[in-house]
């Protein structure tokens, strides 16, 4: 199942970026200074995401 998770739960993918390319914006989407939408593949144990506000990016799948 994929879930949305609230802005108040992007922290929760913050590990997930280590290996990309682009931490930065997840540093700034935690800070609430890049606004965003973030499907995981499990809410209590994410593995799998992706983001996006006009584009979607693809992490792990």
């Amino acid at each position: 199942m994929i879930d949305r998770l609230q802005s108040d739960q992007f922290e929760q993918v913050r590990s997930l970026f280590q290996a990309s390319h682009m931490p930065f914006v997840m540093e700034a989407m935690i800070a609430g200074n890049t606004p965003a939408r973030v499907w995981v593949d499990d809410a209590g144990a994410p593995v799998d995401f992706c983001l996006g506000r006009r584009r979607v990016l693809l992490f792990g799948w």
